[in-house]
């Protein structure tokens, strides 16, 4: 599967999970919450939390995808440093990057699983979505706020890493770049 089809599936689970989560509202500082989708020149206007996970799942896709052209016996270069190459980072910056992209990841798919569990358990309480104690829709637990929350501080969490890496002139550089970087690759057609 492509990488902007898996994007794309991957803002509707989590969208999914949150109107879930939050009853169908929006719940603030979330990541549906921090869309505050716009149009602007063509573009989305996203969150920082929206445009790290989106650029660490761009980082680990592109490893994923250079590794298995190794396996094949085929040269996974160009993939294994296209955002090194594509951003201008160095040897350094490239490996903090990864290992920050990976690192947050590993949370984050580790929190997106305990709430996914969590939800399950919920949705076999109401088999069809029916709940005769309660008109309308069963109200989510409390602790799918607190997953999102610690879910949104891990992502946040990497990019100040990153921050404090890189110090602030290169970082503000670095974070205009992946910000351009990625409104630029959502204009492209999905190439299959």
């Amino acid at each position: 599967m492509r990488l902007k089809t898996r994007t794309a599936v991957a803002f509707t689970v989590l969208a999914s999970l949150l109107a879930f989560s939050a009853g169908g509202r929006t719940p603030p500082g979330g990541i549906a919450g921090a869309v505050a989708v716009r149009q602007s020149q063509g573009g989305l206007q996203l969150s920082d939390i929206q445009y790290y996970e989106i650029f660490f799942r761009r980082v680990a896709y592109l490893q994923e995808r250079a590794l298995a052209r190794e396996q094949k016996g085929q040269d996974g270069t160009r993939l294994r440093f296209y955002v090194a190459n594509r951003l201008g980072l160095d040897p350094d910056e490239d490996r903090i990057v990864h290992e920050a992209a990976f690192g947050c990841l590993k949370e984050v798919n580790r929190l997106d699983a305990r709430a996914r569990e969590i939800i399950q358990q919920e949705r076999a309480k109401f088999p069809g979505g029916a709940n005769t104690a309660v008109s309308g829709r069963p109200t989510p637990p409390p602790i799918l706020a607190s997953l999102q929350a610690e879910r949104d501080d891990a992502i946040l969490r990497a990019r100040e890493a990153l921050k404090n890496a890189f110090g602030e002139a290169r970082f503000a550089s670095f974070d205009t770049l992946v910000k351009d970087y990625l409104t630029e690759t959502s204009r492209q057609p999905i190439r299959r």
